[in-house]
C-alpha cells in the first residue's frame, strides 16, 4: 500500500450514505502471494463492521507476480456513528500486519 493509503479517512458523512475509497496493493516479488483482509474484534465479532464500514474482497485472494489489485472499503452508516479509528489488518505468509487505519464519523438527526 502507498504511504498517502495507510490512512483512509471518510470524514463526517451523513446517516444512509455512503463514501467508496479504492486501495491498491502492490506484489513486488518474483512469486504470487495469497492474502487475506482481517477485522477481528474481540469473540470475533467484526470491529469495521460495527461501525458500517465494508471491505472487499473478504476471502482470501492471490496477487500474482509484480502486479497489482484494488481492494474496495465503504462506509454507509444506518445511524449515528462517534468518530473512530480502527485498523485494517492483512495476513499473508502466516504473518498478520496492520495494511491500513479507517477512520469517520456519521452524523444525523434524531427524532
Amino acid at each position: 500500500v502507498n504511504s498517502s493509503q495507510r490512512r483512509i479517512n471518510f470524514g463526517s458523512i451523513n446517516v444512509n450514505s455512503e463514501n467508496r475509497k479504492s486501495i491498491t496493493l502492490v506484489n513486488r516479488s518474483k512469486k504470487a502471494l495469497a492474502l487475506q483482509l482481517l477485522d477481528e474484534g474481540e469473540y470475533g465479532s467484526s470491529i469495521l463492521e460495527e461501525r458500517c464500514v465494508n471491505y472487499s474482497p473478504k476471502t482470501e485472494f492471490i496477487i500474482p507476480p509484480r502486479d497489482t489489485y484494488t481492494i474496495q472499503i465503504a462506509f454507509s452508516p444506518t445511524r449515528r456513528i462517534s468518530q473512530f479509528a480502527e485498523d485494517l489488518l492483512v495476513k499473508y505468509a502466516g504473518v498478520t500486519r496492520k495494511l491500513l487505519s479507517v477512520s469517520g464519523k456519521a452524523q444525523g438527526m434524531e427524532v
